[in-house]
């Protein structure tokens, strides 16, 4: 056993693996996917030419600086409301940018289409009261 170890060469022990190509059923799977994506496409085309009122972008909002907005909130859980209240337009940056400010002084940039107009309506709903109040 001692002394007898067999000898390797270092080539067999340190070479360089061939890179996994994949199977055959594999690249037929892309080349089914691949040919599934480019029939969308040329669906989505057909149709945007049949219809093309269909696809056009929506207006856009016509908001003035002073304005008061409610602010989209997307972290909202189930039970969260999905607007945050009072807002105010102090800027409109671009078309599609303004820039708010809040009830408490704090400034922040928004997106039109993550603001809706705050209708007299909506400062009732904000003002009930806790419901940890009723009891």
């Amino acid at each position: 056993m001692f002394g007898r170890d067999p000898i390797i060469p270092l080539t067999n022990l340190v070479c360089a693996k061939n890179r996994y190509l994949g199977t055959e059923e594999g690249l037929l799977d892309l080349d089914r996917l691949c040919e599934c994506y480019a029939l969308a496409a040329f669906n989505i085309k057909m149709a945007r030419d049949q219809n093309p009122n269909l696809f056009k972008n929506p207006p856009t909002k016509e908001f003035k600086v002073g304005d008061m907005v409610l602010l989209c909130h997307h972290d909202a859980t189930v039970w969260d409301p999905k607007y945050e209240p009072f807002y105010r337009i102090t800027k409109i940056l671009t078309d599609r940018q303004v820039k708010l400010a809040s009830s408490k002084g704090y400034q922040r940039r928004a997106n039109i289409a993550d603001i809706h107009f705050q209708y007299p309506v909506n400062e009732v709903i904000c003002n009930l009261p806790d419901q940890q109040s009723f009891g």
